[in-house]
């Protein structure tokens, strides 16, 4: 069993604080800069469109260039972008520029999630009851803008700038690792996440050991593969119980709530279960300071690479 961990971190921007929005923008900021310090290998926002004033952002694409300007080593990313209501062309010009201004630090995650029927249309432009899934037509077509770039220039005019230039590294989401054969075509690395759906924990390791090897005889190289979890880290479990209880969220299926030896006795245990390289933590602390105290803990118990103290003045 590989004893070193590697975990990154998922960010839905909800925080327990007494400012606008727009200090829980400053917060998530505060926390990404830790978790650069602390040798996080990830740091991925997600987009929601909830009719509430509270909320931070619907979708964080804006926040993006600003955490990679902030951070040093850290990969930033969306996980994801619902790609069912976007231009395929609009999301890989925005995200191979990106890549290309912060070399090796961009992601890019596919999401099929539905927001609210008539932000639906007012994404895609269109009137609908229900919107055609299009998603694998535009992963498709995005593979394509980066990786098939002059059979795209010459069929059908299009080139994405730089042409030739890096592209972001992309992953698809899901709740299981049943669309394997989805992320194989279209070249995408894969996260599965544990806490969206209310199941019993299915590992599906030899889905997992099937994808990397036809992948890597594919592509010629080994696809990441990860898990998402949610849980809060705190000194204790009564602690973490309690934070929980302030957190606001009902959500809390095959979470890890308690101290960093928590963490990794269940993360050690998972990563073999899985077959995974990686894990990405939904960190559901209320309190910002509090989650910082706790990527500290993490760090310094799992061994994540890169680790200093933080200042928590940041």
């Amino acid at each position: 069993m590989n004893n070193k961990i590697s975990l990154g971190l998922l960010d839905f921007g909800k925080r327990n604080t007494e400012y606008s929005s727009m200090g829980k923008v400053l917060d998530v900021i505060d926390y990404a800069i830790a978790a650069d310090k602390l040798g996080f290998s990830r740091f991925w926002l997600a987009e929601h469109h909830n009719f509430s004033s509270s909320e931070a952002w619907s979708s964080p694409q804006m926040l993006l260039p600003m955490l990679l300007c902030e951070t040093e080593r850290i990969n930033i990313g969306m996980a994801g972008v619902l790609i069912n209501y976007y231009s395929s062309y609009e999301i890989a010009t925005n995200f191979k520029m990106l890549e290309n201004l912060f070399p090796s630090r961009v992601d890019l995650g596919f999401a099929a999630g539905t927001p609210p029927l008539k932000i639906s249309q007012l994404l895609s432009q269109q009137d609908f009851e229900k919107k055609p899934d299009t998603v694998e037509r535009k992963m498709k077509e995005i593979h394509d803008f980066f990786y098939a770039e002059d059979m795209v220039a010459e069929r059908d005019k299009i080139i994405i700038p730089p042409y030739r230039g890096r592209v972001p590294e992309m992953f698809l989401l899901s709740s299981s690792f049943n669309k394997v054969d989805k992320a194989l075509s279209s070249k995408l690395n894969i996260s599965k996440s544990i806490f969206h759906k209310k199941e019993s924990m299915n590992y599906q390791k030899e889905e997992v050991l099937r994808y990397k090897s036809e992948f890597r005889n594919r592509y010629g190289y080994t696809p990441k593969a990860s898990v998402a979890f949610t849980g809060i880290c705190a000194p204790s479990e009564k602690e973490a119980q309690k934070l929980a209880s302030m957190s606001g969220y009902k959500n809390f299926h095959n979470a890890i709530l308690g101290p960093a030896s928590k963490f990794q006795d269940v993360l050690l245990e998972h990563q073999e279960n899985f077959g995974v390289d990686e894990f990405i933590f939904h960190d559901a602390n209320p309190l910002n300071s509090e989650r910082i105290n706790g990527l500290e803990s993490l760090s310094e118990k799992l061994i994540l690479s890169n680790h200093k103290k933080v200042n928590h003045e940041v």
